[in-house]
């Protein structure tokens, strides 16, 4: 796709010059900080490709089929997992994600609730602020990593949480 390259040539210019002076884990490879970069740049990439992850979880078959983002979806799994496994001991952080334009509620005090696609929240509460308030969330992930040194953006103190973990509410006001 025509546009999707466009969106990969400036991260992968980034990333030659960032790659050197960041100390990777054990297995991480330039795909996978190109597309930290591509999904963190200021372009409709990551809006795109999270609506067609919450589209893709519909059936096996539509995956199969129309999902267009498989290596996208691949590389920020796996990065995320090498990036987590860099760490010693593992940990869980407790991180903020703000949202403008979107109000959510959930069931209550201890629903489960999954935020369907890559979702990128701050360990920093203010920063978090800056990207909406209408919904505001204070999340413990176990599964998401920060990528301060792989993000587009290296102050906002960026974790990125994958589409699959699940989180259990505790307050909702």
């Amino acid at each position: 796709h025509p546009q999707r390259r466009e969106t990969w040539t400036p991260p992968a210019s980034l990333w030659e010059g960032r790659r050197t002076r960041l100390p990777p884990p054990p297995g991480f490879r330039e795909e996978h900080g190109v597309a930290l970069l591509a999904y963190t740049a200021n372009s409709p990439l990551h809006k795109e490709f999270n609506a067609a992850v919450r589209e893709a979880g519909r059936s096996r078959a539509h995956y199969l089929h129309h999902f267009s983002f498989k290596t996208l979806h691949f590389l920020l799994t796996e990065a995320l997992q090498l990036l987590s496994s860099g760490q010693r001991p593992p940990q869980c952080h407790q991180v903020f994600r703000g949202v403008q334009g979107l109000r959510f509620r959930p069931a209550g005090p201890g629903a489960t609730v999954r935020l369907g696609g890559f979702a990128s929240a701050s360990l920093q509460n203010a920063a978090a602020q800056q990207f909406g308030e209408d919904t505001f969330f204070g999340i413990w992930t176990c599964l998401g990593a920060p990528i301060k040194g792989y993000s587009f953006f290296p102050g906002e103190e960026e974790v990125l949480i994958p589409p699959f973990e699940t989180f259990q509410v505790i307050n909702a006001s």
